[in-house]
Order: structure tokens, then C-alpha cells, then sequence
């Protein structure tokens, strides 16, 4: 009963980054034609995860908003359910700061709240993340229970249920044969 689910991770190098952060600044400015393709190939399912660095929020909002525009844009508008992942990164330096990341979310992107909050065809999740607990600048207490949602989210995005209920049925299944 586990669904299949193909990965495929596009994942970019500095440089490739900075290209697109070109892309984002300039208006009239191309999309890197390798990214194009990805987003335009017909067989390929696509789940977006977006990482919200804190240390670099206020450049962030401009960004994300160039890329959504562009991905809602491609193969006349074929990616506009496509589901997107926001992961505020590094969530434990300022945990304390904000009541929850929605608050976070909604005082430091107020553009792409307002996007969530009148977008009703594509599911848009925002979710804080870390690695652990910050014990001080350079080490932490390792957690994985981040990285785990992620990959429920990714899971349940695909398959239409979460993971947790596979490995459910996957135990029962164990037990009884036994």
C-alpha cells in the first residue's frame, strides 16, 4: 500500500544561485534555461520547498515572489497547484521572538501572507525548522524532528496521505502475520 513517489531534488549551486537572485532583481531578465526545463517537463510531479534564511529576510520576500510569479507563468499556468513548502530556517535563534511562525511569517513577508491567505488552488505550508537546539554559536543539541515533518510533508503531498498511516498498517500487517 506505499505509494511510489520519484525524487528528483533540484537543488543549486552558489552560482547557479546568484543567477537566479539576477533574474529575481531584474524584470525583464530570463530564467536559467535548465530550470526552465525542469519546470516544464511534462512528467515530472514538483513539490517546492522554499528555505527562509533569518539571517536574510528582507531580501527573501522579493525573491520568492519573482520565483512563484515565474513558476505560476510556466507552460500556461500548469504549476499553479504545485504545492509549496516555506521552511524558516534556524528557527531556534529567534523561537523567542515571535509567538509562533505564522507571526513570523505575517510581520516579515507581509506580500506572500497576503498570497497565502487569498490562494485557494495551491497548499502552501510554512513550518519552522532546525536542526536542534542551539547550545551556543557553533554547536547544537541534534533533533530530527524537522527534517521527519519535511519528509511527511513531501510524503502526504504526493502519496495524498501522511506516512505515519503506512507505517501504521505496515506494524499491523507485521503483528498479524507473525
Amino acid at each position: 500500500d506505499k505509494a511510489i513517489m520519484p525524487f528528483c531534488l533540484l537543488d543549486m549551486s552558489g552560482e547557479d544561485f546568484e543567477k537566479l537572485m539576477q533574474f529575481t532583481a531584474q524584470k525583464n531578465s530570463s530564467m536559467d534555461e535548465r530550470i526552465d526545463a525542469y519546470l516544464n517537463h511534462p512528467d515530472c510531479e514538483i513539490e517546492f520547498i522554499f528555505t527562509v534564511d533569518i539571517d536574510d529576510v528582507h531580501k527573501s520576500e522579493d525573491f520568492f515572489i519573482r520565483i512563484i510569479d515565474h513558476i505560476d507563468s510556466v507552460d500556461n499556468g500548469r504549476r499553479q497547484k504545485d504545492p509549496i513548502l516555506f521552511a524558516v530556517t534556524k528557527w531556534d535563534k529567534i523561537k523567542n521572538d515571535y509567538a509562533n511562525v505564522d507571526e513570523f511569517f505575517s510581520k516579515e513577508f507581509p506580500v506572500i501572507g497576503n498570497y497565502i491567505e487569498n490562494n485557494t488552488e495551491r497548499d502552501i505550508t510554512i513550518i519552522d525548522f532546525s536542526i536542534g537546539d542551539l547550545k551556543n554559536d557553533s554547536e547544537y543539541n541534534y533533533d530530527s524532528k524537522d527534517s521527519k515533518r519535511i519528509a511527511n510533508w513531501m510524503y502526504e503531498e504526493y502519496a495524498g496521505y501522511s506516512m505515519d498511516k503506512v507505517m501504521r498498517k505496515s506494524l499491523l500487517k507485521r503483528l498479524f502475520n507473525s
